[in-house]
């Protein structure tokens, strides 16, 4: 029997009809992403937050002119209030919308974000709305330990809408996402080869910063490999972890005051001749350790040229995503610069002060200080770095709050919201959509990722186009790949499910989106760089290759092993971008030390050299750079670029046994360092201003 459904017209009468449904979204069950498994029923008054996203015919529009903009032109970036033109659903679209919902289930306080309409619906609700039947699921990852809690979530195999509504909804979210949890702030385990290893990610904070609330939802993060270091090490290109003599206890427990640890003031080098064209052929700054001291070095970053303290304050916005409660210490980011960058701390840093950082919290995040465990370490990575490499650059640490309901396995009761569910993009991106001018960051950067397949093809087109949106307004995003090789971020075997088992490389997201910009991982050991194993890359299966690849990206096709050609798309939108350092980062965390790798230490270095570009091209009168990869793919950008042409990426090992490689690195482009790596940033600087 077809349900019926109550349509209130904006007259305000309401009329009664028998209305046929249309499917959005359904998955077989044998085809449910690995990892999750049945669990139990749920009861008619188990909660959902559900989110219900409108069309947006005004994307496409938006996307047409960033394809058709020229660097070096005007500046022509859009502002707030012509995005709003582009994308604000028309006001009885949404006013029919919660209509149907208060008529056809009762649900009365809808919370409208421009195209995105949520509200709490109980599971008789939702089976009224979407037909959708639903249930606990449960993930588990062969990393789990016996102690680790099991994510529980409440979801359904498929949903369904009215057919005289699908010309205005596009998805509905999270009803059947199935995105693997993540387990943040966790040591991942060492991979065996081919395997691939865990992402991960870390970062710091700084003296108080200034609050800002901003209203939005989100959840989740991606992470860095940790590796505890002795101060003997070589090499920092295992995924093992080790631990700093200084420190005494790992680097998930806190229980330790904070202090500053004893390490050495100078890192040791290996010289040899040098090259005038290669300045730091035989030099090796980062290869014990790697300190935002090395990584100047390594890139001559000797930014600025002016005096801060007496310039006026940057026009340039660094932003740098949290999520999972990915929470900074203002006293650990003291520490670390106090250690790395001391002169950020003087009283004459800036025209103001200290050079310092501001939180904004969305979606009811929060950024508690009160103890060391409430350190994050993909935050203590990303702020550290961002701090100390992106002076004088306007860094802003957001905070997005908002986690999935977590059951406990045998009672079924709620657990403490530790972790589950996705980052909440959506919500958070949508948010930064809605500042003003003066209030967008410029520059973005994102260390978390997840493998594509495992999020909704509705959500994940939302998600790119919502980048799209911020490209258009001048917002560069540096997205970090995973730390996964050819397996994406290593939480599955390299075997996709849709709709039967299928082995398969694994490309991760939002890096496949097209318009964020994709960094992988190089070694700390030179150069001449090697390509990082666990840097994740290869082909989407969401989206195409843009044109502005095709001159790098069908040769390198052409080179690889036609025996591996079924393991990807061929015609997908190739990553990584571009690499930079990913190995051997020390970061402070709950007042101690500790080393960390993957393309999450990555992403910031990247992010932060191009925030300083904006600094000096803003200051200069110019718009900040915006979309950056058409800039990157130029003839003129590639030229001041270093060529990595030696490493590979974990390769697979599939449950049958079977192994299959990675990705090589080859001369030009390839899907472990993309375009390569940064040679001199005075190079980068030029071609860019």
């Amino acid at each position: 029997m077809l349900p019926v459904l109550f349509l209130t017209l904006l007259s305000g009468a309401a009329l009664t009809f028998a209305s046929p449904s249309v499917i959005l979204e359904k998955i077989e069950s044998k085809a449910i992403p690995p990892g999750w498994s049945f669990d139990h029923n749920a009861t008619a008054t188990d909660k959902l937050t559900v989110t219900i996203a409108l069309k947006e015919p005004g994307f496409a529009d938006i996307k047409a002119r960033l394809h058709q903009r020229q660097f070096g032109g005007s500046n022509n970036h859009l502002s707030r209030e012509q995005i709003h033109t582009y994308l604000q659903p028309k006001k009885k679209n949404i006013d029919m919308i919660t209509s149907w919902l208060r008529s056809s289930a009762g649900v009365q306080n809808v919370h409208v974000q421009g195209s995105l309409l949520s509200f709490e619906a109980s599971a008789r609700q939702v089976k009224d709305l979407f037909s959708a039947d639903l249930k606990y699921y449960t993930y588990s990852s062969e990393d789990d330990d016996d102690d680790t809690p099991k994510t529980t979530a409440l979801r359904a195999l498929s949903y369904s809408i009215p057919s005289w509504l699908r010309s205005y909804i596009d998805f509905v979210h999270p009803i059947t996402n199935f995105m693997p949890p993540r387990r943040g702030g966790r040591p991942p385990k060492k991979p065996s080869k081919p395997t691939a290893t865990k992402k991960a990610s870390s970062s710091t904070a700084k003296p108080s910063p200034t609050k800002k609330t901003t209203s939005t939802s989100t959840k989740r993060a991606t992470s860095t490999t940790i590796k505890k270091a002795s101060t003997t090490t070589k090499k920092a290109s295992s995924t093992s972890t080790r631990k700093l003599t200084t420190t005494t206890s790992k680097a998930t427990t806190t229980s330790r005051p904070i202090g500053i640890p004893t390490i050495p003031t100078a890192l040791p080098q290996e010289t040899g001749p040098s090259d005038p064209e290669e300045p730091y052929e035989g030099n090796y700054p980062c290869l014990v350790a790697t300190s935002p001291r090395c990584i100047k070095q390594l890139y001559n970053i000797t930014y600025p040229p002016y005096n801060p303290s007496t310039a006026p304050r940057s026009p340039s916005n660094f932003g740098v995503a949290g999520f999972l409660e990915q929470w900074i210490l203002h006293t650990d980011v003291t520490s670390f610069l106090s250690q790395y960058q001391p002169n950020h701390l003087s009283p004459t840093a800036t025209p103001t002060g200290p050079y310092n950082f501001t939180v904004e919290l969305i979606n009811g995040g929060i950024n508690p200080q009160h103890s060391p465990s409430n350190a994050g370490i993909e935050a203590s990575l990303d702020v550290e770095y961002a701090m100390a490499l992106g002076y004088p650059t306007n860094v802003i640490y957001y905070v997005t709050g908002g986690r999935g309901t977590k059951l406990s396995p045998s009672s079924g009761n709620p657990l403490p919201p530790l972790e589950t569910d996705n980052e909440p993009y959506l919500e958070f991106l949508t948010a930064l959509l809605a500042k003003s001018d003066p209030d967008l960051p410029h520059v973005l950067s994102i260390s978390y990722a997840d493998d594509e397949f495992s999020v909704p093809l509705p959500y994940a087109h939302r998600v790119c186009d919502l980048f799209a949106a911020l490209a258009a307004r001048g917002v560069s995003t540096f997205v970090a790949t995973g730390d996964g090789g050819a397996a994406g971020t290593g939480q599955t075997r390299c075997l996709i499910s849709s709709p039967s088992p299928q082995k398969m490389y694994i490309p991760t997201f939002p890096a496949s989106c097209p318009y964020v910009t994709a960094v992988g991982a190089v070694d700390n050991v030179a150069p001449p760089f090697v390509g990082e194993s666990f840097s994740a890359g290869g082909f989407s299966n969401y989206f195409s290759r843009p044109a502005f690849q095709d001159d790098v990206v069908i040769p390198y096709l052409s080179s690889l092993l036609t025996k591996n050609s079924t393991l990807f798309n061929a015609t997908g939108r190739a990553t990584p971008d571009i690499s930079a350092i990913g190995s051997g980062f020390q970061i402070i965390m709950a007042g101690e030390m500790t080393e960390v790798l993957g393309t999450s230490a990555s992403t910031p270095v990247v992010a932060a050299m191009v925030a300083l570009v904006n600094d000096a091209r803003m200051r200069a009168g110019k718009p900040s750079l915006g979309w950056l990869n058409p800039i990157l793919y130029s003839e003129k950008v590639k030229a001041v670029l270093r060529d990595v042409t030696e490493g590979e990426s974990y390769g697979c090992l599939f449950p049958d046994g079977s192994t299959s490689p990675g990705w090589p690195a080859v001369p030009g482009y390839d899907c472990i360092t993309g375009l390569g790596a940064v040679r001199q940033f005075d190079e980068l600087m030029a071609a860019l201003l």
